[in-house]
């Protein structure tokens, strides 16, 4: 029986975050979905990791192997402490390792930088978004110009601004901070970046730290940034099916 793969994206991104990675993954059986607040899904009321975990579950049908990229990454830790019965393996695509206290970034500034991230993202047309993404990364696909524009809406006055409310990246943010990562028996993989270099101290100190927590940990190596998916979907494949297919544990 074919296992159903999960995806789960970053924060203020969608689900088309994955739609060229879905290419190189052809012939696998793949669910995205947009997080609450973002894409064309509905904030939760009273939002914690319990009440998302409760929403996740609403929308994951049969155990599955759960694939997260960022935060999506912590949400799929969160899922499988609460809903064994729905994980068969984690793939946690650079996240669930790396925090802002990695960094000694306090809260309040953490939470001040992801607003006002929000709040600069304001285009006066769909080309002006274009052509900003396309100066931050080192490749171009009509995948990622898709993905780009459905992160963002047009509003009232003929601008374009991230979907993403700033009170919403707020409470992901202070969830995401005090997070401490749980104990699991399942199958892990983590995918980790290997740039910038200058973070390849804090990141192997990270890995070592979350290997203690899940000494089932196996981890591959990547040479991209945070945004891997972005930079070589097809080398995120390949990783992607040698942890599905091939037991590589260490």
């Amino acid at each position: 029986m074919q296992e159903t793969l999960v995806f789960l994206h970053g924060l203020g991104s969608t689900k088309n975050t994955f739609n060229e990675l879905k290419v190189f993954l052809e012939g696998e059986k793949i669910e995205t979905f947009d997080l609450p607040g973002h894409g064309e899904s509905d904030m939760i009321n009273q939002m914690s990791f319990d009440s998302l975990c409760d929403w996740l579950n609403r929308q994951i049908v049969e155990p599955s192997i759960i694939l997260g990229h960022s935060l999506g990454a912590i949400i799929s830790l969160a899922f499988a402490a609460k809903y064994p019965g729905k994980v068969k393996k984690l793939i946690l695509l650079d996240g669930g390792y790396l925090y802002a206290r990695n960094f000694n970034v306090s809260l309040e500034d953490e939470i001040k930088g992801a607003i006002q991230f929000i709040k600069d993202q304001k285009f006066p047309s769909a080309q002006a978004v274009i052509e900003s993404e396309r100066s931050e990364v080192s490749r171009w696909s009509n995948f990622l110009e898709e993905a780009t524009l459905k992160r963002f809406k047009k509003t009232s006055d003929n601008q374009y601004e991230l979907i993403i409310q700033p009170e919403t990246a707020s409470i992901y943010t202070q969830l995401s901070y005090d997070f401490l990562v749980p104990t699991l028996s399942i199958p892990i993989t983590l995918i980790a970046a290997k740039e910038p270099k200058d973070l390849e101290s804090i990141r192997q100190k990270a890995i070592k730290d979350l290997k203690n927590t899940l000494p089932q940990l196996s981890v591959k190596r990547i040479d991209t940034s945070h945004d891997l998916i972005v930079e070589d979907p097809q080398k995120v494949a390949n990783l992607i099916k040698e942890s599905i297919y091939i037991n590589t544990s260490k």
